[in-house]
Order: structure tokens, then sequence, then C-alpha cells
């Protein structure tokens, strides 16, 4: 007996255990004589609940059996005139495709979560260098406005030999009193400790102007005056510790916190 023929008789010995299974059990359900439990041989009332559910559960035992035998004699049908060494093929191949397709899932779900882990990586470096880039911008502005108010205040333009600038003596130190919000640029009350209150001026219940907190304060410092033009007159005998030339009428004409910003009023 060849291999085909061993495999070819295999098959079939294993339907044919199917086959003889549900026959089997066909004939189980069909030995219960059709009067059984009924003495007076007609219809089910007679039986009591306890016959009744007997006869319903051999009744769905003999409609088990019928839909065994209808499969059995179904798979039987279909393997005849297959060759057995087709169907070895077919279901070794089968088996092959399945393994190679659990492979390639787990290949592809590995795949998946190194590109997460480095793009998150990624995205992340991207995120830190996106608000560096931010804070770097925000600075700029902040200098671009610093600038602006250092000229107003008639600051002088003045760039060193080395290429030091006035304006960058003196935004070097004077960055520390100033803010930036939706509203822009603000003068900050440095006593808050935290750079980001604005100062508020006591009479009118505001914001104090940047503009005049430069004239009035920060260009009337002892470290930054020379930084600027004179403000007042030449030609007078009195000098502020800022040491910008003024005039006795000049200092008439200041108010409290300018004269306390220049170290003249206690």
């Amino acid at each position: 007996m060849t291999l085909n023929n061993v495999t070819d008789h295999s098959l079939r010995a294993v339907l044919g255990l199917q086959l003889g299974a549900a026959v089997r059990g066909w004939l189980a359900a069909d030995e219960t004589p059709s009067g059984e439990g009924d003495p007076a041989g007609g219809g089910d009332d007679g039986l009591g609940d306890a016959g009744k559910a007997a006869l319903t559960a051999e009744r769905n035992a003999r409609k088990e059996a019928d839909r065994q035998l209808r499969e059995a004699l179904a798979k039987l049908k279909a393997v005849e005139g297959i060759d057995p060494s087709v169907y070895r093929d077919a279901t070794q191949k089968a088996a092959e495709l399945e393994q190679r397709n659990q492979e390639l899932q787990s290949a592809a779900d590995r795949a998946r979560q190194e590109a997460e882990q480095t793009y998150g990586l990624q995205l992340q470096q991207t995120g830190q260098k996106v608000a560096h880039l931010e804070q770097q911008l925000l600075e700029r502005e902040m200098e671009y406005q610093g600038e602006r108010l250092f000229l107003a205040a008639k600051g002088k333009a003045v760039v060193s030999e080395l290429g030091i600038s006035n304006f960058g003596v003196f935004w070097r130190e004077a960055r520390s009193h100033f803010g930036r919000d939706d509203q822009g640029i603000f003068v900050v009350d440095r006593r808050a400790g935290d750079g980001k209150t604005p100062l508020i001026d006591t009479e009118s219940g505001k914001r104090v102007d940047p503009a005049k907190y430069v004239v009035d304060v920060l260009a009337e410092d002892r470290v930054f005056s020379h930084l600027f033009e004179p403000k007042f007159g030449s030609g007078s005998n009195a000098s502020g510790g800022s040491g910008r030339t003024m005039s006795g009428a000049d200092l008439d004409g200041l108010t409290s916190a300018q004269l306390i910003g220049m170290g003249l009023k206690g």
C-alpha cells in the first residue's frame, strides 16, 4: 500500500468515524418507543411535566442527530476524488501561511512601536526647539521695543570701536525692569519678584508708562545718565545725583517720584 493510499484511507477512516457517530446518535434517538410514557397512547397530555420534558429532549436529540448525519455525509462527499497528496500539501501550505502571517503581524507591531518611540522623541525635541525659538523671538521684540524707548528718551546712539553700543550697555542692565504681555511692553514691579507683575502708578491706578519710566527714572540713574543727552539746560549751579545738569527752575517742575528716582529726595 502506497503513502497516498494510506493517507486516503486515513482521511476516509476519520470521516467514517464521524459518519458512524452521527448514525449511532440518530439510531439512539430513534430507540424511544412512540407510545412510551403515554399509557393512553394518544397525545402528550398524560405524560406530566417530567414526561413532556423527556419527550422534548428526545425530539431535540433526534434533530441534532439528523444535523450531524447530514454534515458527515456532506464532508464525505466533499473529499470524494481528492488526491490525498494535494490535500496534504494544501494543509501544510495553509499552516505555513498562517505562521508567516503571525510573523509579519509581530514585525509590524514592533515597527509601529519603534516608530512611535522614535517620532515621539523627535516630536518632543522639535517642540523644545520651537519653544526656544519663540523665546528668542520674544526677547528680540523686547529688545527692539527697549531700543525705541531708549532713543525716544534721547539716549546716545553711539557705538564704540569695539562694537559696544550705549543701548547695549543700557539694555543689559535695564532688561529686568520690563515685561511683555498681550497689552505690550510694561514696567515690571520688581518688588513682586516674579518678573510678570506690572508696576502700578499709585496716583492714577494704571500701569506706569514705560516711556516715562525710562525718561524719569532710568535716564536719571547715576549708572545710566551718561548714556543719555542732557535733559535740562546747562550753565546751572544745580546738579542732580545723576550728573545730568539742571537748573533750579527745572527741579521745581519735577514730581516727587522723579526726584526720588534721581536720588534728590528721600
